[in-house]
């Protein structure tokens, strides 16, 4: 059954909706941010340099941004950071870490975040870390240092994800970013020729950006 109510404005009362989105306390101030990524990128830039040439097409390097987990929103992600500095996000992946700070009094002792795979070349991660000591609050992309956690050159270690011990040759599956550009892959051929490896040409695959090929190799 259904009641009519006479009067039933004064059963209410207005409500007063708190807006989103609002300014977040950083976990790192300014000057502690600047001086944590310039430390971080001066270790990744240096490793960086060491992989051969031939190993980098176009003169390509990546590393890792390892970001916050207060500030893994679409809206926080650190694309004018990037923007300023050349470089370009590939892709990401989920970890938990436990940050050194959280800028809150309340918080788990440990998160999930993103590590996003960043792509540029050599002179771009050498340049930007040539040039962060003289940045200001008011250069395009330096409040997202705040955003970042930890800096990383990609590692071999990370690539890998199984090698058969008991087996003398295997044949793996390797996965380019291949950016839309062919001659990614062929410079990839030059290169595991080199290392006297055989990539499977006729089993290639490309989809939406990656590139899928078998390689026999030792």
């Amino acid at each position: 059954m259904n009641y009519l109510l006479g009067r039933g404005e004064v059963l209410t009362t207005p409500v007063n909706r708190a807006s989103g989105g609002g300014s977040k306390s950083p976990p790192y101030d300014f000057v502690t941010a600047k001086q944590r990524v310039s430390e971080k990128l001066l270790n990744t830039t240096q490793e960086l340099e060491q992989i051969p040439d031939r190993a980098c097409p176009d003169n390509k390097v990546v590393a890792i941004f390892t970001l916050h987990p207060r500030y893994i929103s679409k809206s926080d992600f650190p694309e004018a950071l990037l923007r300023n500095t050349s470089l370009q996000a590939l892709g990401s992946l989920s970890r938990r870490i436990t940050p050194e700070r959280w800028g809150v009094n309340s918080h788990p002792e440990s998160a999930l975040t993103d590590d996003l795979f960043v792509v540029g070349d050599k002179q771009s991660f050498a340049t930007w870390s040539g040039q962060i000591e003289d940045w200001s609050e008011q250069t395009q992309g330096a409040s997202q240092l705040t955003h970042l956690e930890d800096i990383l050159p990609f590692r071999v270690e990370r690539k890998i994800r199984s090698i058969p011990p008991d087996q003398d040759k295997a044949v793996f599956e390797i996965v380019l970013h291949n950016g839309g550009d062919s001659s990614i892959v062929e410079q990839y051929y030059d290169y595991v020729v080199d290392l006297n490896a055989e990539p499977v040409r006729q089993r290639r695959r490309d989809v939406k950006g990656l590139t899928f090929l078998p390689v026999r190799a030792e």
